[in-house]
């Protein structure tokens, strides 16, 4: 699926049992650019590079990681990533 995205336009991608693993995708500025936006504080962020290309996983927590089968993405390099998972009581 293609989804085009205009200069107002934005989209919320949600995912998890818990509701709290979710992304903004928005084009800005005169669709000058394409970002993503998630709350940093309820996932852990990987950034990997394989072969020219870039792929972010967003996971509810660094111990769901163990159980993803990152296929051709293994051996990629992780070139960022972030635990700042607070889990609420």
């Amino acid at each position: 699926m293609e989804l085009k995205l205009y200069s107002t336009n934005s989209v919320r991608l949600v995912t998890g049992s818990s509701g709290d693993n979710w992304i903004d995708c928005a084009s800005e500025d005169g669709e000058q650019a394409l970002t993503v936006m998630c709350i940093s504080r309820k996932q852990y962020i990987e950034i990997r590079e394989k072969d020219g290309y870039v792929k972010t996983f967003y996971f509810e927590s660094k111990g769901s990681k163990k159980y993803f089968d990152f296929k051709w993405w293994k051996d990629a390099d992780v070139v960022y990533a972030l635990n700042n998972v607070i889990h609420e009581k």
